[in-house]
């Protein structure tokens, strides 16, 4: 069910993106600096795109710069969480060297379930 949700979100997703495109695709110009700057530096870059490829390309930079903050933002959380992965891994592992040096190799639980079945 949720494959044809995403086909079908997929799909008017596209229709929108692909109208979109349709209706806005006159030329503009793209300049890197301002015209009294050009001048100033000497450097005059310009482009002509379609307004739809400005539009598009704002909207994946900021999905990247989004994505790039996120990740940076819960960079924290992720080095926490390991910290901790590998404190439980140390824990777990001194638990079991202290089960086999003391020839308790059972769990607790099944040696108090062995031990109160035996006293009956």
């Amino acid at each position: 069910m949720t494959r044809y949700i995403r086909v079908i979100f997929l799909t008017c997703l596209s229709v929108i993106i692909l109208t979109l495109a349709i209706a806005n695709r006159e030329l503009v110009n793209v300049r890197l600096l301002p015209s009294e700057l050009d001048g100033l530096l000497g450097i005059g870059v310009s482009l002509s795109i379609p307004v739809f490829v400005l539009f598009l390309s704002g909207v994946i930079f900021g999905l990247f710069v989004g994505f790039v903050w996120e990740w940076i933002r819960e960079m924290k959380h992720r080095s926490a969480s390991n910290r901790k992965s590998k404190d439980l891994a140390r824990v777990e592992n001194e638990l079991n060297q202290l089960k086999r040096d003391t020839g308790q190799n059972e769990d607790e639980v099944l040696l108090l379930l062995n031990n109160n079945q035996s006293n009956r």
